[in-house]
Formats: C-alpha cells, structure tokens, sequence
C-alpha cells in the first residue's frame, strides 16, 4: 500500500484485546478521522472489558526497536504514547521520538489505573517522576482521577508548573460527577500568552464560576485557595464575567441567560402567557407581552411556543 497521499499517526500503547483501549481503539479512532493509524506496543495485556489480569511489558529495547524500523520508510508528524510501564520507560521512549522524528507532535495520555481498577502506578515517588516528564511533551491528557495523582493542579498552582506554555494540557471531564463532563484545553497562545477552552463550556460554568469556585469538580483534591490562584489565572476573564458581570461570555450558562420578547415582532397572540408555567408573561391582546424577570425561570417554555420568533435569549 502507498502511503504518500495519507495522513499517518503514530500510536505507542498496549494491546487490549478487548478493543476498548491501547492500540485497537487507538488506531480505529485515527481511521474515523482519516489518518492511517500505525502502532507500537508497550504492553501485552491480558483483559476483557471487565478485568484485568496482566500488563505483560514489552522491554523497552523492543519497543525503541520498533520504533527504530518504522523510521526507515515513515516520518510521523504526530505521535501518542499511552500505557508504559515506568517513567524511565516512557522518558526513553520520549527521547526516542526526539531522535527519529524531530517534527513530531508529541501527546502522552497518562494510563493511571484500567477502567476495571487495576493501578499500574501508586507510589507518589513514581508520581513525582512523571510529573517531571511533562514539559518534554506538546500535549498530555490526562483525566481528572490522573490530573488529580500526578498532583498538575497542585504543582501549578504553586507555579512549579507552567501549564499551556511548559506543554499543553488537555484535561478529560469524562470521570467527572454528573451526567455531562467538560474537557479543559490550556495551550500556549499566539503571541505566548497562557489560552484555556473550555469545551461543553455550560458544564464547566455550572460547576465552577457562576456557582461556588470551592467545588471546582476538576481541582477537587485542592484547597479553596488553591482552586482561587488556579482559576483566576487560566479562567480570569471567564470568572470576572460570571461572578462581577453576572454574564457568560460564551452564551451556555443557562442561569445566566435573560429572556426577552422583541416588541417589534411580538404580536400579542398571548401564547407565549397561555405556556409559561409561572405566568411570568403579561400583557393585553395584539400588543406586545413582557416578561417579568423577577419572575421567570429561564425554563424556555416561552421560546417554543412563539410563532413568530419574538422571544428571544440574550
């Protein structure tokens, strides 16, 4: 097969013969996106879905000789590495990738634990040492169980870690409290300023600014002020415009949102009153309604049922 024409990845992880994670997962979520997805394998698991007897680790000998040989014909621009077994082994693998493929990007998503709970790193001696690796990375991703043990938001907030400019951060809500979860991207912006998005930024908000910033579901293992230092320095315009402002910058922030009808295109059909659970919405027949907004619940109800696209969020 040529490959000229292809989007090509790199994926360094285990084989899970259950697909759910490591190489197979991997390499199917490159093909959803169009890259030809290559692997090599630090782990030889034993595990279904449901259990997890045993990592099987690959020398990492083998594994730079893997890498060694898919250099002869490939030049990966975009390299992941995910289970390995130590820290020594993924600082080889690390400087590796810095040998043979100098343009790569480079991301590291932390294996802490297997989903069925068995822990590949426990100490906080083999923390520290991960911890340490990080600004040799573009990009990792943690979640927030790995945020939380390799002790980023701790260290950041002490300004031992630069997080966005010493390397990226991507931080995965998906072990996160409640029905939805929000990831987090730090990066290092344009001009070198510290950047964050917050993805499915209506969770984020409903956690964090616009409700009490101690229980920050992300930085939950921190102190409150800790929680503060980290916030307004990643969130700052975010947070002055929730907590002074009473607004969301992004428009999500359900709480914070104020329903408006347009005189101008209301016309006085009174559905909008007839729907409103709370008869927060007066007015007289074929004039325009008003709503009351010491009243309204922001429950939307108005919005559907206006024929004309009177009423409006703001």
């Amino acid at each position: 097969m040529k490959h000229e024409n292809l989007t090509l990845a790199l994926t360094i992880a285990g084989f899970d013969g259950s697909a759910g994670a490591g190489l197979l997962a991997d390499v199917k979520a490159m093909e959803f996106f169009g890259v030809y997805g290559q692997a090599v394998c630090t782990a030889l698991t034993v595990q279904n879905e449901n259990e997890f007897v045993s990592p099987n680790w690959v020398a990492v000998e083998q594994i730079e000789k893997q890498l060694e040989v898919l250099a002869k014909v490939r030049d990966f621009k975009a390299v992941k590495i995910g289970l390995v077994e130590n820290a020594f082994v993924l600082r080889k693998i690390i400087r590796k990738i810095r040998e043979l493929f100098p343009r790569a990007f480079l991301v590291w998503d932390p294996i802490v634990a297997s989903s069925s709970g068995f822990a590949f790193f426990k100490s906080q001696e083999e923390a520290d040492e991960l911890l340490s690796i990080l600004p040799e990375l573009d990009l990792v991703t943690p979640n927030q169980n790995e945020f939380n043990f390799l002790g980023i938001g701790v260290s950041a907030s002490r300004d031992e870690l630069n997080v966005g400019k010493d390397f990226s951060l991507l931080l995965k809500g998906g072990h996160g409290s409640g029905e939805e979860s929000v990831d987090i991207l730090f990066y290092k912006g344009e001009n070198g300023e510290d950047k964050c998005i917050l993805i499915d930024f209506e969770y984020a908000a409903m956690q964090c600014p616009a409700a009490d910033i101690a229980y920050f579901c992300v930085f939950s293992d921190l102190n409150e002020s800790e929680v503060d230092a980290i916030i307004k320095k990643y969130f700052e315009d975010e947070y002055r415009a929730h907590i002074y402002d009473k607004k969301c910058p992004a428009g999500a922030c359900q709480k914070l949102k104020t329903i408006v009808i347009d005189e101008e295109l209301c016309k006085g059909c009174s559905k909008c009153a007839r729907n409103c659970p709370v008869n927060a919405i007066k007015g007289e027949i074929k004039k325009p309604y008003k709503i009351d907004q010491s009243l309204c619940i922001k429950c939307g109800a108005c919005l559907s049922s206006c024929p004309f696209k009177a009423i409006k969020e703001v």
